[in-house]
């Protein structure tokens, strides 16, 4: 598969592939998607981003989305903005999607247990 990288230019899978490994290097686990238009990469949000979005998910003055937008785009670490925003919109659901994913990145995907532990007998 290749994709264009924002520029014109086309991006093979290998060189996401690459991309995707420094950037793993750099930011650990990464949310990212590949689109007809490139290679879209965010990183795992600190805890003070995350709690941001949830009170401005939660503010009835705000919309949902707009919460999404603010904060998948302060993690976005691949393209550069200009290309990012090029991305973005074509594809605006990529902001509920990639906030989604960055909510399991912050641990929200784990399996949350109830109950006795098996310790207790």
């Amino acid at each position: 598969m290749t994709t264009s990288n924002g520029n014109g230019s086309v991006q093979s899978r290998k060189k996401q592939d690459e991309i995707l490994a420094g950037l793993e290097k750099e930011w650990g686990t990464t949310a990212f998607v590949r689109t007809s238009l490139g290679l879209l990469v965010c990183r795992k949000p600190t805890p003070g981003e995350y709690k941001r979005f949830q009170d401005k998910a939660s503010d009835p003055k705000k919309t949902s989305s707009s919460a999404a937008k603010e904060f998948v785009m302060q993690a976005v670490v691949h393209p550069e903005a200009d290309a990012a925003m090029s991305i973005f919109s074509s594809y605006p659901a990529l902001y509920d999607g990639l906030a989604v994913a960055m909510h399991n990145l912050s641990g929200g995907d784990l399996e949350i247990e109830t109950g006795k532990s098996r310790a207790s007998g």
